[in-house]
């Protein structure tokens, strides 16, 4: 898989990656998802216009996640400390979440 700002996956389906350290992951939503952060940590962003400068970039952390909306664009980078981080990453619909 290519970790690229220039060809965001498009993503109506269950998914998971590893992102390694210093990669960056783009995608697009096809409907309501979420991407959990399973380990390691991420820096995101979503494309476009925000509402306050608090939800431009964010962080998280092992067991957090973010939703994300139909068509929304986001971008998260491996926030790694030492070398050889990654994150390991679950995306999922709401139909498909238990």
């Amino acid at each position: 898989m290519c970790f690229s700002d220039a060809s965001p996956l498009l993503l109506d389906a269950a998914a998971s990656w590893t992102v390694p350290r210093g990669q960056a992951l783009s995608v697009y939503a096809t409907q309501v998802a979420r991407l959990q952060v399973v380990r390691g940590r991420v820096w995101g962003t979503f494309d476009g216009p925000h509402a306050c400068a608090k939800e431009a970039d964010w962080i998280l952390l092992p067991g957090q996640c973010v939703v994300v909306h139909p068509l929304q664009r986001l971008v998260v980078e491996a926030w790694a400390r030492f070398a050889g981080d990654e994150a390991w990453l679950c995306w999922q619909a709401p139909s498909q979440q238990a």
